[in-house]
């Protein structure tokens, strides 16, 4: 026989536990000159403590030798997703490639206009989606930017998110309940508007105030360059520019970026601000969930928000604290100084009150067009479904918890098989009262029934 190591491990519960009343696992005798040995079972980011002893061939042990171990894990990175594409169902779709087998799912970001950066999109679904297709209903239309990357049971993902930007139409409105619309295309756009004008049903980037390429003048009172004898045609000095730069000396002829163009871009980059009131009544419990429906063109464009929550005047509970600014060059009230953030997607927690929209638009050899800015307030419906709802010949009212403000429909309604009934008649959907529900038989008469269903409004 030979000389061997015990080797013991165990979950730390606390740091410096010597008390732990957790059981040791016990691993196979290993020789006295292995190197290595392999823990299974262990859970990524907890911390183990290991200790190790020798075992003579005589059987005498030696003292334990212990030291504290976390187990880190590095997941290896999963495969890119393949084919991903927009169908006619409105759904995404896309592929995964030979050897996925350790894939769980995908996450889906997504992000308004042609906008490529992860970090910035918004998820449009919460943890993992297991496979293909995805529906887009609820998600914003207009030109969108979608991302999606695989997710492998160890945490590994795909290092370069699949990418697609797609034009879609107007929102769909199954999921959601809309309580306010605004179409500022419809309403002529307005707001503030800087180096566009409105055309019709859109904004049209203006041409940009260009600077000239050269000094300019009235016919012939400025020279395109110096013309008297023995003026060189242009600086002779060392490193001196081949020729003049644009009046006042502030900028080259033209860019010398790589890929930057010749000179500046006929069309100016365009901004439309407007602001959107969220009336108290559009929101329920407070609150509602805000979505925009924008189109432009080219790519690049991007749409921003912010909410000012400063009050109008000072608090006039504290003592001393003057209603407003007593200089005499301050506002009446404090300007919005908010800071603009990326629109999200979605605003699921707005309350009522006002945001504010910005729309920027990029400069370019083509003016830029925003052709559609639609934005809606909308709430999730409220539904209460009921079941076994006993109905008499004479017909009965679903019960309702509270009176509903509106009701918009019953679904799901089944009847249940106990009885002569075979269908179910809904005669009126009293939002106090509760709808009133009738069912009939076979030869077309009332008669009692059991009825299964849910009703939806507000």
């Amino acid at each position: 026989m030979i000389d061997e190591r015990e080797i013991q491990f165990r979950r730390v519960e606390s740091p410096n536990d010597d008390d732990s009343e957790v059981d040791w696992t016990v691993l196979p005798r290993v020789t006295i000159d292995a190197v290595e040995v392999e823990l299974s079972g262990l859970e990524v980011g907890v911390a183990y403590e290991v200790r190790s002893r020798t075992v003579t061939a005589e059987g005498r042990v030696g003292p334990w030798v212990r030291f504290d171990y976390v187990h880190q894990f590095t997941a290896r990175a999963a495969p890119d997703v393949e084919g991903l594409a927009l169908t006619d169902g409105d759904c995404l779709t896309w592929k995964l490639p030979a050897g996925s087998d350790d894939v769980v799912g995908v996450e889906i970001r997504s992000a308004s206009g042609d906008m490529r950066h992860w970090e910035a999109a918004e998820p449009v679904h919460d943890g993992l989606w297991p496979a293909a297709p995805f529906p887009l209903c609820g998600v914003p239309g207009g030109q969108r930017t979608f991302m999606v990357v695989a997710v492998t049971e160890d945490g590994g993902r795909s290092e370069t998110p699949a990418v697609i930007v797609e034009q879609r139409g107007q929102l769909d409105d199954k999921l959601e309940l809309v309580a306010h619309t605004r179409d500022f295309g419809a309403a002529g756009f307005p707001g503030q508007l800087a180096g566009g004008t409105v055309v019709g049903p859109s904004i049209v980037a203006s041409p940009a105030l260009l600077t000239p390429l050269w000094r300019t003048g009235v016919g012939l009172q400025v020279d395109l360059w110096d013309d008297r004898p023995g003026a060189p045609l242009w600086d002779s000095a060392p490193y001196a520019d081949l020729w003049p730069r644009r009046a006042g000396g502030e900028a080259p002829l033209w860019d010398p970026t790589p890929d930057a163009g010749l000179w500046d871009l006929p069309y100016a980059p365009t901004t439309y601000k407007a602001t959107v009131d969220v009336p108290l009544n559009a929101v329920q419990g407070g609150e509602a969930r805000l979505t925009i429906d924008a189109a432009a063109t080219p790519a690049g464009w991007r749409v921003e928000y912010r909410r000012n929550g400063r009050p109008l005047w000072g608090d006039p509970s504290v003592p001393g604290l003057p209603l407003w600014d007593p200089d005499p060059n301050a506002d009446l009230w404090p300007q919005d100084d908010a800071r603009w953030l990326p629109w999200p997607g979605r605003i699921d927690r707005a309350g009522p009150g006002q945001y504010e929209i910005r729309v920027v638009l990029v400069s370019g050899a083509a003016p830029a067009q925003l052709t559609r800015l639609v934005v809606k307030a909308s709430v999730e419906p409220r539904v209460e479904r009921f079941t076994a709802l006993a109905v008499s010949a004479a017909g009965t009212r679903v019960p309702l918890s509270s009176p509903f403000a509106q009701v918009l429909r019953l679904e799901d309604l089944v009847v249940r098989t106990t009885g002569t009934a075979t269908s179910v008649l809904v005669s009126d959907l009293d939002p106090d009262k509760g709808p009133l529900l009738y069912c009939i038989d076979k030869d077309d008469a009332f008669c009692t029934g059991v009825v299964d269903g849910a009703v939806v409004g507000r």
